[in-house]
C-alpha cells in the first residue's frame, strides 16, 4: 500500500512534503500541517495534564495540612514545577512535530512526510483506501482518517502519531489537527470521486462525526 522514503534534509525535497516531483498528469491540490496548539491539546493532552498536576498538588497540600496544621507553600510549588517542566516539553514536542510534519493531497493519492529524528514519506494512493472519517474541532481545524483496504498492513507505532487513536489492529493513517480543514476535506473528497477510486454505491467516501469546541 504504502512506500517509503527517508528524507534527510528537507531544503533537498523538489516539492515541499514530497520526495520527488510529481509524475505527469498528477496534480497538487493541498497541502498542510498539524495546528500547534490543537495539537498540543488533542494528541499530547496538555490539557489533561495540567488537570493532573494541580489535583495532585491539591492533594498534597491538603494532606501536609490535615497532618501539620499548617499551609506549605513548598508542598504546593514542587509538583507545580514538575507541571512546568512537563509543559515545556510537551509544547516543544508538538512545536516540532507540526513544524516537520507535512500533509499533501494530489489527485491521485495522499502523501504524509513526519519525522523527527528519520523523517519518512509515506504514499497512500487513493487505490488503497476504502474509505474516509472526518472529525471537525472549532476554528477550521479537524482530522481526516483514511481507512486503507484490508491487508494493508500498515505500522502503528511507525504512523504515530498520523495514526486514529484506539485502532490497534487496524491502523487508520489520520492527517491530524490540520488546518484549513473544510478545504482539505472538500479537495480529498472531490479527487477521490474525479479518479473514482474510494466510491462504494455511488456515496461520498467522506462520514463522520462534527465537534464544534473551543
Amino acid at each position: 500500500m504504502t512506500s517509503h522514503t527517508e528524507v534527510r534534509e528537507h531544503d533537498n525535497e523538489p516539492l515541499l512534503g514530497l520526495p520527488e516531483t510529481l509524475p505527469p498528469g498528477e496534480r497538487l491540490l493541498w497541502q498542510g500541517s498539524p495546528d500547534f496548539l490543537t495539537f498540543a491539546r488533542r494528541v499530547l493532552h496538555v490539557n489533561k495534564v495540567v488537570l493532573w498536576f494541580v489535583l495532585i498538588a491539591t492533594w498534597r497540600t491538603l494532606a501536609y495540612w490535615r497532618t501539620t496544621g499548617d499551609w506549605s507553600l513548598a508542598v504546593w510549588w514542587t509538583p507545580m514545577l514538575a507541571l512546568m517542566l512537563a509543559l515545556v516539553l510537551l509544547l516543544a514536542m508538538a512545536w516540532f512535530y507540526a513544524r516537520t510534519t507535512v500533509y499533501s493531497i494530489t489527485s491521485r493519492r495522499v502523501t504524509m512526510r513526519f519525522g523527527l529524528a528519520v523523517p519518512i514519506t509515506m504514499n497512500i494512493p487513493f487505490t488503497q483506501i476504502a474509505c474516509a472519517d472526518t472529525r471537525e474541532f472549532a476554528n477550521d481545524r479537524g482530522n481526516i482518517a483514511l481507512r486503507p483496504l484490508k491487508g494493508a498492513g500498515i505500522s502503528h507505532l511507525v504512523l504515530w502519531p498520523n495514526v486514529r487513536p484506539w485502532h490497534w489492529l487496524a491502523p487508520q493513517p489520520m492527517l491530524c489537527c490540520i488546518n484549513d480543514f473544510s478545504r482539505a476535506a472538500e479537495q480529498l473528497s472531490a479527487a477521490v470521486q474525479t479518479e473514482n477510486r474510494v466510491m462504494a454505491s455511488g456515496d461520498d467516501a467522506f462520514h463522520g462525526s462534527r465537534v464544534q469546541e473551543a
